[in-house]
C-alpha cells in the first residue's frame, strides 16, 4: 500500500520539475535584456543630448519627447554612448557594441542590406 503512495508522489514531482524549466526557458528576454528598437527623430536628438551631459528644463517644462528620452536613458542603465563618425553623432549600446537606428534610418539600413545580400 506504501509503494503505491509512493510512485504517484514521486511522479508528481517530476512533472513538477519538468513543468518549471520548461517554464524557465520558454519566459525569453527580461525588461532589461530586451533589444534596443529604432528611435523617433526627436527622441534621439535629445537622447544624444542627454548622454553628453546637457541639462533638461525643469520637469512641468519638459515636452513629450524630453520626457520619453530620459525613461530611455534611465532604463538602459548608462549602457548607451555617443559616438561621431563624420561630424554625425550616433548611439549605440555599450553591451552589445552595435549602433541604435532613427526611425528615417530604417528604410535607408534595409534597402542597403537588402542590395549587398542580393548584389
Amino acid at each position: 500500500m506504501k509503494s503505491l503512495c509512493v510512485f504517484p508522489l514521486a511522479l508528481s514531482l517530476c512533472f513538477l520539475a519538468l513543468c518549471s524549466s520548461v517554464a524557465r526557458e520558454s519566459k525569453g528576454k527580461g525588461r532589461g535584456d530586451r533589444d534596443k528598437s529604432a528611435i523617433p527623430d526627436e527622441i534621439y536628438d535629445v537622447l544624444i543630448r542627454i548622454i553628453e551631459g546637457e541639462r533638461l528644463p525643469a520637469v512641468k517644462e519638459r515636452t513629450r519627447a524630453q520626457r520619453s528620452a530620459m525613461v530611455r536613458y534611465w532604463r538602459a542603465q548608462e549602457d548607451l554612448i555617443v559616438k561621431e563618425v563624420g561630424g554625425c553623432k550616433f548611439i549605440c549600446s555599450k553591451a552589445k557594441g552595435r549602433r541604435i537606428l532613427r526611425v528615417s534610418e530604417v528604410q535607408k539600413v534595409v534597402a542597403d542590406e537588402y542590395e549587398q545580400v542580393k548584389g
